[in-house]
């Protein structure tokens, strides 16, 4: 569409005497499509003091529909006065020539009675939107048809790719087994040395903590027991643990290191012994020469158990 601008400008000295206000009004476009918006531009320039008020309502403007109105001030200029901009949207659906009728702007001094001026009436083209070489409106085509072979290429192709989805949904979602820890696999005395070895680094002993150390020291050998003959130790005494089997079957000097070392732990923990250090570092060797002894025969060893 070809649209074609006019610039009608229209300045008024209101004739009232409570305002000089001056007015100057641009439509655009003359002619325009139908269903498209029309602007009536009025730049207001009025004194400080007076508020510019544009009076459009739907009734007023019909057949036209109004779409809008705003009124932005544009900024004052050295003598004072404020340019203010009004803004009027219009729009219609009817093909032809049409009027578009006065439209009323307040000018309201600070003190007073407003005065309202009205914009020139304007005969504006309304086209269709059809061409000139159209005679008919054509036909609305219906909405497209697949062929047989079409939908059925894309029934499978929507198929695959749910198949896939779902796959990989099934392969990110799925629950993942822990990975086990690798000491589980070692064999009983190694799994004490390392535990052994542990309880040092902690220097439970440098800071005071007696019981936290020989609590340690009698777990690991209550446990290395457990693991290397499959029996339930960790909840007997002292001397429940040496009258069972096959603890009861070891050598004497066996038996004896694990008593010293499990009654010097039970003094420690429930009456609170404060032990010497050499007798400190004489159960830690006492507890890895046990484990030494009875570390697991080299076929256990081989096939990866831990006992």
């Amino acid at each position: 569409m070809r649209a074609a601008f006019v610039h009608a400008v229209l300045a008024l000295a209101l004739t009232a005497p409570v305002s000089a206000a001056e007015i100057s009004v641009r439509i655009e476009p003359e002619r325009l499509t139908v269903g498209d918006e029309l602007r009536v531009v009025c730049l207001v320039r009025r004194a400080a003091g007076e508020s510019v008020q544009p009076l459009v309502t739907p009734q007023n403007v019909h057949p036209w529909e109004l779409k809008g109105v705003r009124t932005v001030p544009a900024g004052s200029g050295a003598d004072g006065a404020v340019t203010e901009r009004v803004e009027i949207v219009l729009t219609i659906f009817e093909t032809g020539e049409h009027v578009l009728p006065p439209l009323p702007i307040s000018v309201r001094p600070a003190s007073g009675e407003s005065s309202v001026t009205m914009t020139p009436e304007r005969k504006i083209t309304v086209q269709s939107i059809l061409t000139p070489k159209d005679k008919t409106l054509r036909p609305i085509k219906g909405p497209a048809t697949l062929g047989l072979r079409t939908l059925l290429l894309t029934l499978a192709a929507l198929a695959a790719a749910v198949l896939i989805a779902g796959l990989i949904a099934a392969v990110v979602l799925r629950p993942r087994k822990p990975r086990p820890d690798p000491e589980l696999l070692l064999p009983a005395d190694e799994r004490a040395r390392r535990e052994l070895s542990r309880l040092r680094q902690a220097s439970h002993l440098a800071q005071g903590r007696f019981r936290e150390h020989y609590s340690g020291l009698a777990d690991i050998a209550r446990r290395f027991l457990e693991r290397r003959y499959g029996v339930d130790v960790m909840e007997r005494t002292t001397g429940e643990i040496l009258r069972s089997e096959p603890v009861a079957s070891l050598e004497a000097e066996t038996r004896s290191a694990l008593r010293e070392l499990l009654d010097a732990a039970d003094l420690v923990k429930f009456a609170r012994a404060t032990p010497d250090r050499t007798l400190t570092v004489r159960l830690e060797e006492s507890l890895t020469s046990v484990v030494a002894r009875l570390a697991p025969p080299p076929a256990e060893r081989v096939k990866g158990r831990s006992k």
